[in-house]
């Protein structure tokens, strides 16, 4: 289990309190990577059973050596300001170097749903038995008390429009190998993993699934540095999605996430979109007193993520698509190098070594063998995965009948 957390104060991260939880219960280790506030806190022990310590690492992130990261050109092209990707991504080197089959990620911000299907130990344990008998590569728990939306789809639920979730690595059980893709550092970094996921596979609806329902603290979805943050990695993801639900290949030479022109269009159906939401929110402070504060605060996000929807260069959208296939090679290179070279390193060796900052061993390029290229074979037929429902199918194009606006409304 890997709980990347900032948060200052532990025993507030409800997260961190159910990974300790499940650990106990479920008999597997915890990564807690820790960064900025976090790493100045204590980590609360006593909350720790006994015979669960052992089995508890908790790894501040800004004392990890960057070699362990890969390349760098790869993973902070397009940097956020936050490090959750590369955390996730140390995790993925962790893993795979110590031979686990399946990490769950969980946000610090995540608690155990009231529901029945929410995320438990026998769930996450069924679940997994479940992943390895079918070969699913990812299944996730949705947000939805609060949902976990962008906030231009934040506005689109406040406004009325059908909204729905997607999973996301708040709470999401991955099958781990050499092939496993890396997190992107932008926004939406789970859905292009996720989405990298599903293009790998051949199989149109065997990649990923949704399995039940995880609870999230609430947090202001209408701050202008979210909106900062959102807009490229909303817009990309958007289109890509768009694309793996009509069947589409993301990385063909042919393929229309390759041009250009395809990402004029989505920018264009994102302006109309945000257009008609900033219509009816303003029309609905006018006319309605109650919540007025909460739709300004809304209308003057969406009118932030228009300028800079605005400033999207479709030519430089494509690109970021153009590259993913080379980047994701070298990913998998990082991954086989570093397990090759600490075949016989445990796993309590190994996460001391990272955690005072002990760079990976090196290994040669003669450990690679003409096996490895099926490791970085280009991206495969892309998928459908099974967790685009109808139900989100016949909301998709009933909102884009009525605006005329885009059709993903799972983002």
């Amino acid at each position: 289990m890997v709980i990347p957390t900032v948060g200052p104060d532990p025993r507030a991260c409800p997260g961190i309190l159910l990974g300790l939880r499940l650990a106990a219960d479920t008999g597997c280790r915890v990564l807690v990577i820790r960064s900025g506030p976090a790493s100045e806190a204590d980590f609360p022990w006593d909350l720790v059973a006994l015979d669960v310590r052992a089995r508890v690492h908790v790894i501040d992130f800004d004392d990890v050596n960057r070699r362990w990261h890969a390349a760098q050109d790869i993973l902070e092209r397009d940097p956020s300001g936050y490090d959750v990707a590369a955390k996730r991504n140390l995790a993925l080197v962790v893993a795979v170097v110590l031979g686990w089959e399946q990490v769950l990620f969980l946000d610090d911000d995540m608690e155990e749903s009231p529901h029945s299907d929410g995320l438990n130990a026998a769930n996450v344990a069924e679940v997994g038995e479940w992943m390895r008998r079918e070969r699913v590569d990812a299944v996730g728990w949705s947000c939805t008390d609060f949902p976990d939306n962008s906030v231009v789809c934040h506005a689109r639920r406040l406004a009325g429009r059908p909204q729905s979730t997607f999973i996301g690595a708040g709470a999401l059980l991955v099958a781990v190998s050499e092939k496993t893709p890396f997190f992107p550092d932008m926004y939406n970094e789970d859905w292009f993993f996720l989405i990298a996921l599903a293009a790998a596979r051949e199989d149109r609806f065997g990649a990923l699934g949704r399995v039940g329902t995880v609870t999230q603290e609430e947090y202001d979805p209408y701050t202008l540095d979210r909106v900062e943050r959102q807009e490229r990695g909303d817009v990309l993801a958007e289109g890509l999605l768009n694309l793996l639900e009509d069947g589409g290949d993301l990385f063909a030479p042919d393929s229309q996430a390759l041009q250009p022109e395809f990402w004029r269009r989505a920018v264009r159906s994102r302006l109309r979109m945000i257009t008609a939401l900033i219509t009816v929110l303003h029309g609905f402070s006018l006319l309605r007193p109650g919540g007025r504060k909460r739709r300004n605060e809304a209308v003057l996000a969406l009118r932030r993520a228009e300028q800079l929807a605005r400033g999207l260069d479709p030519v430089d959208l494509a690109e970021w698509v153009r590259t993913q296939p080379r980047h994701l090679e070298r990913w998998a290179r990082h991954l086989h190098r570093v397990r090759a070279a600490h075949r016989t390193v445990d796993a309590e060796l190994l996460l001391k070594q990272i955690a005072v900052g002990q760079p990976p061993a090196e290994v040669s390029d003669d450990v690679l063998t003409p096996a490895d290229a099926l490791l970085v074979a280009p991206i495969r037929q892309a998928a459908r995965p099974a967790v685009w429902t109808k139900v989100a199918r016949k909301a998709q194009n009933r909102y884009a009948a009525i605006t005329g606006g885009p059709r993903s409304v799972i983002a």
